[in-house]
Parts: structure tokens; C-alpha cells; sequence
């Protein structure tokens, strides 16, 4: 669509996603940006659509490596708490075993 006088423009869209491209005269085309318009999606700017959050934006990569050190941390504490057991357990049969062998 042409813009008006002021530069605003509007059209209307099937649903589906889009790649936004700006082209300038004088300048090389610039990829501003994929926007996806649901069925459901209510109507809004072009500025909207780019700054709508995706899936892929809900869960950034740096929260998904956190949960996985949270996960791996979550472990380690597990087997800290297993290797305390066994190593009281060891501590106990060692005493046991000194007592035994001063008594002989």
C-alpha cells in the first residue's frame, strides 16, 4: 500500500507470517523483522506486530540454560546428600572396626 501525505498507511492482511522489509530509496533493502497475524489477531500497527512476543520469545536461551543449571544443580545436591550417607556409613564401620581390632 501507498503511504499518505503524513506517511501513515494501513492494509489489510490474510493471516500467515510475513517477513517485513524496509525499502528506502538510496539504501539497501533492511529486513525489519518477521510478524505472524493469527486468525484471532486484533487489529494493530506494524510497530505491533514486530514487537509481539513469539514462542521462541516466552522462553529466551538464557532462561533455558538456567533451568538446565538449576536441573544439573538439583542433581549434584542429590548425590552430595547420597555420598554424606556413604560417608558416614564408612566413617561408622571404620570406627567399629578400630574398637574390634583394640580389643583383640
Amino acid at each position: 500500500e501507498n503511504p499518505d501525505e503524513a506517511g501513515r498507511y494501513s492494509m489489510d492482511v490474510e493471516y500467515g507470517q510475513y517477513s517485513v522489509i524496509l525499502l528506502v530509496e538510496g539504501f539497501p533493502p533492511s529486513h525489519a523483522g518477521t510478524i505472524t497475524v493469527y486468525e484471532d489477531s486484533q487489529p494493530g500497527t506494524l510497530n505491533d506486530f514486530l514487537g509481539a512476543m513469539t514462542e521462541d520469545d516466552v522462553r529466551p536461551e538464557a532462561l533455558r540454560r538456567f533451568e538446565l543449571m538449576v536441573e544439573e544443580v538439583a542433581r549434584n545436591a542429590s548425590a552430595v546428600a547420597q555420598n554424606t550417607a556413604a560417608a558416614k556409613k564408612s566413617a561408622s564401620d571404620a570406627g567399629t572396626s578400630a574398637r574390634e581390632a583394640a580389643t583383640r
